[in-house]
């Protein structure tokens, strides 16, 4: 101790103490001893932190009184604060649900690490460093949080969570995207433990808008709950009422299928969906159109009306030979029934009775139709104006058709012979092999499609029964849809949307060249001058002549316009069936298939379930769905 010291301090190792370890007596000081003098004291033995208030006073206290003062701990350093994660404390049990306006919990704030000081002024810093980890909760969280408390409070009927340092409260009710019902998991306890009842459920259901619940449904749920003490899932807890669509017109057939026995015969038949031909005989009734129904409005969970679709009137138009009465429709000559569209028509047409091969020869037909009871044998030819319906199959032959090809057996074509199936309408088949087919129409075939060469103006359809289209080359306008596209034995199979332009583009495009190639001609030869100042300069004996040539391309320029108008429509068109055409498969497209749509290709090298193939003019590329 020096002459000037009245106490000895010692600090300790760690540098967070000072400690009294001598002292003057009492009666030797000098002066009295107090809280300022024991600052400078103990500044002066290197301790720069401020006095232990406790510690100084019980040191004064018993150096006064000449009592023992070593020991006594009169300065402390400041230890280093390490970081703290935030936190959640829970006011419940949050594996039960908690409802909107409960206090569910309380947030403690991240801490961020803070360096201490020693005694004698040094800085130490925290064991631990880096950030400490915050939980967000933020307006979608589905809780908010009391800015001054931070308290937190529940937005609706839902489960506490806490996922990747965010605070969640998943709600426990869902919306089906037609807002007809709403879903919920129910409890059989609150978080805080208290028995959930249905009038509570009802609430829940009300601050979301709900304007509907299903009391019985939540009742039973509950009970439910109560006796397994598990949750019931999916629980229906509101309905609302879905619209009843009306039904579109039809037309009913009184005509009975040839193929089908009377007692399998039904009055009520879609005439169109069956086969498109059928004999009739003057005077016999062919059908009436069955006027469309309404449909009823229904209401969402939400009360909003949901307005139904009303059915679509049904057009059918009497064509040849067929008068209309009212909805009623009559044939006025013997003949077979025929649909073009939506025009109803009875042909004249020839029969025959068997088979189409050498004991008829070829079959040219100049007026109507043809129906054949038999088979069209290998090396014959069947042409006719209007359609042609074969009862028993096509083999290795030839059929043009005006109208509609229908052939209730199937077409087969030998490998290597020359055959073709040509129709300005449907060709309609249980089943093609080998085959060449070109429709104005759509191809539609029943059971399969194998090694053929098909084009169709509308689409190709192969669903009704096995729907298999494997081998060849399918092309088509409006799409494609199919059971299922190639085979397990990856046999090369092609399918085509043609979206460009047909020959009619190409018409068009040749007619407009013609005539500005007729404008510039006109214009070399007259001027491009106003007719009045060119007709000035011409001799009267000229000028019949010329006015003729301006009306020409007046005219001209007038057609012009009108193909540049048709071909920005037909480029519309084009735009829009680029859109919406699609290869429908609605089981498999196997390896080994390849679909080309606006001149992209797709090739299917794993097996594709469920899919639909189409193109997407932003990616310029085929998108599978």
């Amino acid at each position: 101790m020096s002459k000037d010291a009245l106490i000895d301090v010692e600090i300790s190792e760690d540098g967070m103490s000072a400690t009294v370890t001598g002292c003057v007596r009492a009666k030797d000081w000098d002066q009295p001893l107090t809280m300022e003098t024991l600052k400078r004291q103990i500044q002066s033995a290197g301790v720069s932190v401020p006095l232990d208030p406790e510690g100084a006073e019980t040191f004064l206290k018993r150096a006064a009184k000449g009592k023992n003062v070593k020991g006594t701990v009169i300065a402390r350093g400041v230890p280093p604060k390490e970081p703290q994660d935030a936190r959640i404390e829970f006011f419940g049990d949050m594996a039960f649900p908690v409802f909107q306006g409960n206090r569910f919990g309380k947030k403690f704030s991240a801490q961020k690490a803070v360096e201490g000081k020693s005694v004698d002024g040094r800085l130490i810093p925290p064991e631990q460093g880096g950030e400490p980890k915050d939980i967000e909760v933020s307006e979608k969280s589905g809780c908010s949080m009391e800015p001054e408390t931070l308290e937190l409070y529940a937005k609706g009927y839902g489960k506490v969570f806490i996922r990747e340092d965010r605070l969640v409260v998943k709600p426990k009710m869902k919306i089906s995207e037609d807002k007809l019902r709403i879903t919920a998991v129910l409890y059989y306890k609150d978080f805080k433990g208290n028995a959930i009842t249905l009038e509570q459920m009802k609430r829940a259901l009300a601050r979301v808008g709900a304007k509907t619940a299903n009391d019985s449904n939540i009742t039973q749920a509950l009970e439910e709950a109560a006796r397994t003490k598990e949750p019931q899932k999916e629980v229906v807890v509101a309905l609302g009422r879905a619209p009843v669509h009306g039904k579109d017109g039809r037309f009913e057939s009184k005509l009975k299928p040839e193929s089908a026995k009377d007692e399998e015969l039904s009055d009520n038949v879609d005439y169109r969906e069956q086969s498109i031909f059928q004999p009739v005989k003057k005077g016999a009734v062919i059908g009436t159109v069955i006027p469309p129904k309404k449909g009823k409005n229904g209401v969402n969970v939400f009360g909003e009306v949901i307005a139904s679709k009303q059915g679509g009137i049904l057009e059918v138009t009497a064509g040849d030979n067929v008068s209309k009465e009212g909805a009623e429709f009559k044939a006025l000559i013997s003949g077979m029934v025929s649909w073009a569209g939506s025009r109803l028509s009875v042909n004249e047409g020839v029969t025959v009775e068997g088979d189409v091969d050498y004991s008829t020869g070829n079959l040219h037909v100049e007026k109507g139709s043809v129906k054949i009871a038999g088979t069209v044998r290998g090396g014959f030819t069947v042409t006719a104006p209007g359609d042609v319906v074969v009862d028993g199959s096509v083999e290795s032959a030839s059929i043009e058709a005006g109208g509609t090809v229908e052939v209730r057996g199937g077409i087969v074509m030998g490998a290597g012979e020359t055959g073709k199936i040509q129709a300005e309408g449907d060709v309609r088949s249980q089943f093609v092999e080998n085959a060449e087919i070109k429709a104005g129409g759509d191809v539609v075939i029943t059971q399969n499609i194998s090694n053929c060469d098909i084009l169709a103006g509308g689409s190709v359809v192969c669903t009704q029964g096995k729907g298999v289209v494997q081998g060849g080359t399918t092309r088509a306008v409006r799409g494609i849809e199919v059971n299922e596209l190639g085979s397990e034995l990856e046999v090369l199979t092609n399918v085509f949307l043609e979206l460009s332009a047909g020959k009619e583009h190409q018409q068009l495009l040749d007619e407009k060249e013609e005539l500005e190639d007729k404008v510039f001609k006109i214009e070399n030869t007259l001027g491009k001058e106003s007719p009045k100042e060119i007709l000035s300069r011409v001799p009267p004996e000229k000028r019949r002549e010329v006015v003729e040539l301006f009306n020409t391309r007046v005219a001209a320029a007038r057609r012009i316009k009108e193909i540049d108008d048709l071909l920005e429509a037909e480029k519309r068109e084009l735009a829009k069936r680029c859109m919406e055409a699609r290869v429908k498969v609605r089981l498999t497209a196997h390896p080994g298939t390849s679909v080309t749509i606006a001149g992209k290709t797709f090739r299917v090298k794993e097996p594709v379930n469920s899919s639909q193939f189409h193109f997407d003019p932003e990616k310029m590329s085929i998108e599978v769905s």
